[in-house]
């Protein structure tokens, strides 16, 4: 079966509702479809993906989506293998990396990056641009079980 993640990333514009954001998703999306490394990831994005690669995908997407109107890239992705060395991890990778390179050019995007394993320890949270943090981050709490015979008081 092989070690599982669950991974969550949201890229967006800072100031959806002015012309500067609109035009730049616009940039930003069309440069994402092109790019050699971005463009696998954008084509299930878009649903543009050929029929072989949707069947193979189908299950991996859930809660993928991409809004023009909002100006964001929400996604998450449950239960899967998620090594560096696999060409789709390699183009959500890129992907984000395009992001950053426009957070660094001083662009209003921001966007966020959790993967959280099987291991206790094994968490990963990125983040870049002004709302970066605020997008997602990884969460731990204590959950008392079933078998607990007596009471925890807070």
């Amino acid at each position: 079966m092989g070690y599982r993640s669950e991974v969550s990333f949201v890229i967006q514009t800072d100031e959806p509702e002015t012309k500067k954001c609109k035009d730049l998703w616009t940039t930003f999306i069309t440069e994402a479809k092109v790019h050699e490394d971005t463009k696998w990831f954008m084509s299930i994005l878009c649903d543009t993906a050929d029929e072989e690669t949707k069947k193979s995908y189908e299950g991996w997407i859930e809660g993928t989506g991409l809004d023009m109107e909002k100006q964001s890239i929400v996604c998450y992705f449950s239960n899967v293998k998620w090594y560096d060395s696999f060409n789709d991890v390699q183009s959500v990778q890129a992907l984000l990396e395009l992001a950053d390179s426009y957070i660094e050019d001083k662009h209003p995007l921001s966007y966020a990056f959790v993967r959280v394993g099987e291991d206790n320890d094994d968490v990963v949270h990125e983040c870049s641009g002004e709302n970066g943090y605020h997008l997602i981050r990884p969460v731990t709490y204590i959950d008392g079980g079933d078998e607990i015979r007596g009471s925890i008081e807070t």
